[in-house]
Parts: C-alpha cells; sequence; structure tokens
C-alpha cells in the first residue's frame, strides 16, 4: 500500500471512529480534513472545542490542534494554537485523533489547571448554574405536583360531601411520581454532563451518586421494605440521624459506592479525572464495597451476588461490575467476605483496588509508563503477600516486575511499555482477579 493509500485508510478510520464513539464531535469542510469538537467548559460556562486540522502526510506528520477561543494558558499561543504534551512526542505509528482527544479532555478540566488558569474575560455569570436552575426547576414542579395531588383531594371532597379524612388516595401514586421526578433530575443531570454545559466532572459525580440513592430509597420505599418517612438519607459518611441504621440503610450506601465506581470510570475513560485522583476515589470506593457488603452477611447472610441480580447491577453499571467481579461471584458463589478478618480485608481491599487501577492504566496505553506500571506491581506485591499459598500468584505478579525494573533502567523510566507487553499484561492481570478469587475462597 503506497502512502496515499494508507492515508486514506487511516483518515476513514478516524472518521468511524468519531461517528461511532464521539457524539459531539464532527468533521468539517476544509482546504484539510479537520475535526471539531467540545473538549471542556470554562468557569462562565461558555464551551472549549477543540479544532484538530489533519495534513497531508498524517499520521506521519503531527495535527494542527487550535481552541475556538483565545485562553490564558502556557500549553495556548496566542493564535489559539494548543501544544499538548502528546503533540510533543507525536508517533504517527500509534498516535492518532482519538489520542489528542483524550489528552485535550485530560488537561482542560485537571483540577490544578481549572485552579490557576483564568478564564477568558469576564461576563456576567448567574449565580445559579444552569445545572441547579434546572435541578430548582423540577423539584419545584415535584412540588406542584403535590399540590396538585391535594387540589384534587380537596375537589373530590367537596363532590361527594365526604370528610377530608375518609378520601384515599394511593400512597403508591405519590412514591411514583417522586420516582418519575427524580429519573427527570438523573435525565437532566446526565445531559448536562454528556453537553458539558455547566457542570464539572466532581459536581456531576457527587449528584449522580446523591440522586441515584435516592432513586434507589424511592424504589425500596415502593417495595414497602422502608418507611416513606425515611426515603431521605444523610451521608453515607454520618449516622441516620434519630434511629439506627437498618440493612437497608447499608445496602443504600453499598447501591452509591457501586455507582460511584461507574462513574468514575467513565470519567476515566473520558480522559476527565487525573489517574492519581481516579486511583484514590475507586481504592476507597472498593474498600467501602467490600466493608459494606462484610457488614451485611455478619448481620442477615446477606450475599452480594444476589443483591448484584435483584437490583440488576450488571445492566445498570456495567464498567463497576468489570472492575468488581471477583466479589460478584461470576458462575461461582459469591465470595463470603463477612468470614474475612477485618485486618485481611484490608489487604483484599489494596489488592482489589490496585489490580483495578493497573488495569484501567495498562488500557490508556499511552500513559502506561515503566514506573506507573511498576509502582503498582509492587503494591500488588506487597498486599498478596498477606495471604497464605499465594506462592504462585505473588511469582508472577515479581516476574512482571522484575522484567520492567530491567527494562526501565535500560530505556528510561517513562517509556510507555510496548503494545505486545502491554496486551499480555493486562491479560495477565485478569488472570490474578480469578486467582486472587480462588485464594480468598480457600481462606
Amino acid at each position: 500500500m503506497n502512502l496515499d493509500g494508507f492515508r486514506t485508510l487511516v483518515l476513514t478510520e478516524e472518521r468511524q471512529y468519531i461517528q461511532e464513539n464521539e457524539t459531539y464531535w464532527s468533521e468539517v469542510q476544509g482546504d484539510q480534513p479537520t475535526f471539531i469538537g467540545r473538549v471542556s467548559t470554562l468557569p462562565n460556562g461558555q464551551p472549549l472545542l477543540l479544532r484538530v486540522v489533519i495534513p497531508e502526510l498524517y499520521p506521519w506528520e503531527k495535527p494542527d490542534v487550535f481552541v475556538n477561543i483565545p485562553i490564558e494558558d502556557p500549553n495556548v499561543s496566542s493564535d489559539r494554537r494548543v501544544n499538548l504534551r502528546i503533540l510533543q512526542d507525536w508517533d504517527g505509528g500509534r498516535h492518532r485523533l482519538k489520542d489528542i482527544i483524550f489528552e485535550a479532555r485530560r488537561y482542560f478540566n485537571s483540577p490544578e489547571r481549572k485552579q490557576r488558569s483564568p478564564s477568558v474575560q469576564a461576563q456576567p455569570v448567574s449565580r445559579t448554574s444552569p445545572l441547579q436552575q434546572e435541578v430548582e426547576r423540577l423539584q419545584q414542579q415535584l412540588a406542584d405536583l403535590n399540590r396538585t395531588i391535594q387540589v384534587e383531594k380537596e375537589t373530590q371532597m367537596q363532590r361527594s360531601g365526604l370528610s377530608y379524612a375518609s378520601l384515599t388516595i394511593s400512597p403508591q401514586q405519590e412514591l411514583r411520581s417522586k420516582l418519575e421526578s427524580v429519573d427527570d433530575l438523573l435525565e437532566v443531570l446526565e445531559s448536562y454532563f454528556e453537553n458539558m454545559e455547566g457542570i464539572g466532572p466532581n459536581d456531576y459525580l457527587n449528584q449522580k451518586v446523591k440522586y441515584s440513592k435516592l432513586k434507589f430509597r424511592i424504589e425500596l420505599a415502593i417495595a414497602g421494605k422502608i418507611p416513606v418517612d425515611q426515603i431521605e438519607v444523610s451521608r453515607s459518611s454520618m449516622i441516620v440521624r434519630n434511629r439506627s441504621k437498618t440493612t437497608w440503610d447499608i445496602q443504600t450506601d453499598l447501591y452509591g459506592h457501586i455507582v460511584r465506581v461507574e462513574v468514575l470510570a467513565r470519567l476515566m475513560n473520558m480522559g476527565f479525572i487525573q489517574e492519581d485522583l481516579y486511583d484514590r476515589q475507586v481504592s476507597t470506593a472498593v474498600r467501602k464495597i467490600l466493608e459494606l457488603a462484610s457488614n451485611l452477611e455478619q448481620i442477615n447472610g446477606f450475599n452480594i451476588e444476589d443483591f448484584y441480580k435483584q437490583y440488576n447491577i450488571p445492566q445498570k453499571f456495567p464498567e463497576a461490575t468489570k472492575r468488581l467481579n471477583f466479589i460478584e461471584g461470576g458462575k461461582q458463589p459469591a465470595v463470603k467476605l463477612g468470614s474475612i478478618s477485618k485486618d485481611l480485608l484490608s489487604h483484599v481491599n489494596e489488592f482489589a483496588s490496585t489490580r483495578i487501577t493497573l488495569s484501567d492504566l495498562l488500557l490508556l496505553e499511552n500513559y502506561a509508563t515503566y514506573s506507573a506500571v511498576n509502582l503498582k506491581l509492587n503494591t500488588l506485591q506487597k498486599a498478596i503477600a498477606q495471604f497464605p499459598e499465594s506462592d504462585g500468584l505473588a511469582t508472577a505478579i515479581k516476574g512482571w516486575y522484575d522484567k520492567l525494573d530491567r527494562l526501565m533502567r535500560e530505556q528510561g523510566a517513562e517509556t510507555r511499555l510496548e503494545k505486545q507487553d502491554l496486551d499480555q499484561l493486562l491479560h495477565d492481570v485478569e488472570v490474578w482477579g480469578q486467582e486472587f478469587d480462588e485464594l480468598i475462597r480457600r481462606l
């Protein structure tokens, strides 16, 4: 295949990727192939678009990348040209348009940059964000609905001549109305985030978890499992006020942390969260899931596999399920975490969360350097050393650590793993998860 033929093939693949994976990106007409899409939202609510101009010798020649508005940023020049790290290290043999989009999202949405970087020229900004306005509107809609129901009660009373106390309006109707309103809130939240309108990754994460937990509680009330006056709950880190924490409260927290892992995984896949922040938050969420599942098992014979099935977790939260599959059980009965000591459970969490974040790092490819990967392998080695009968698994992990340590000394700590090693290590990490699953079953 000649150079022109190869370039045509690559551009066809780029167009297919945009069409299938990037809803808010498109190709525009011009003298050169050009792609435009949103990568962030500035503090004033203004969208930040990226324009990627494909050169004649692409992919061997790096594209020209611009932002749509002038901003003050060390990596954006006065003519709006963007100089990302991936463009500085451009490798036409492996880098493509998706890598530029991913890197741009990561960079322009990083918390450190947002804290230090001034936005474009100041414009009047509403003290209430568009998202908050929409949430308040829907909350008002719910209040109006409740008032409508009340008026209907009174109207029926007047027409029938009955006393107010004798009227019966189904509590289920009110609960289902609340459920519909929360569903509306979640849809609005999703829409605002997908369009990057007035909401950042952290706000999206927290609001998504909050309203998902509220929806879960309303569904419990509809099923008659909790009283209506217990739908509203405190934050999971606080003791529920004025009453003892029930198993349903603990299950609500468990559900919320599963949602958190799902959203974190989505943010990571979209390049909206940095690895170190992602690692910390995923590790905390996994630890909470393990602790809560263990507590529930000790209280009432809870089984997390049954919980997954009852609430359709694999279908609702596929990314979280993929990361938590070792405690979900797969085709086997779920691991009984309640029988594991508290000290050993902390090492279960350390191994599990590190394996999850290592898999994610390997999938990112461009960020899977020898030093970054070996840091996680070292954590896995320390965690697995606490378990009996783990020699085989420990040897496999150490083998990879030693290999990458040697390559790191020869080629440099920030050298990325070769594709063959990436694929093989990713496969081995999945196998380690299965072996670890079997290991803790024998405890």
